[in-house]
């Protein structure tokens, strides 16, 4: 099902006078949609991230799932406004990228965290299964 709703936004990307008839047909932008449709189902990935996980690894795992859990709702917010309001509120927009640069020390925390946990894997076992894929 994914790959059908990719095909369709390309296709209503590649075709603005396409997407521009169903625009004024529907009254509302559908790239607003699909926008506050991906923060959804993001946010909904990063809770089953957190449900899956080991209980050992709760607290490793912790500071990239608030990082992610609220850079999905930043995007939620923006979106859903402007999809109420039928245009990109600036205000929003421009605090949108403080709030994601502020959210970059997590995720560097997280990715710390989650490389001491994961072992490093050999750069030979990469090359040994693309051999094959070169001929």
């Amino acid at each position: 099902m994914g790959w059908r709703f990719n095909n369709v936004c390309f296709v209503l990307e590649a075709f603005s006078d396409l997407r521009y008839q169903i625009q004024q047909y529907l009254g509302q932008d559908l790239r607003l949609f699909a926008h506050v449709l991906f923060a959804v189902v993001g946010m909904m990935l990063v809770e089953q991230l957190y449900r899956n996980i080991t209980l050992d690894l709760h607290w490793t795992i912790k500071f990239l799932c608030v990082g992610l859990g609220a850079l999905f709702t930043i995007d939620f917010i923006v979106y859903s406004k402007s999809l109420l309001f039928a245009q990109i509120d600036s205000s929003l927009w421009n605090s949108r990228g403080f709030l994601n640069a502020l959210l970059v020390p997590l995720l560097a925390v997280s990715i710390r965290a989650c490389k001491r946990i994961m072992p490093p894997k050999s750069p030979h076992q990469k090359i040994y299964y693309f051999i094959p894929l070169s001929y």
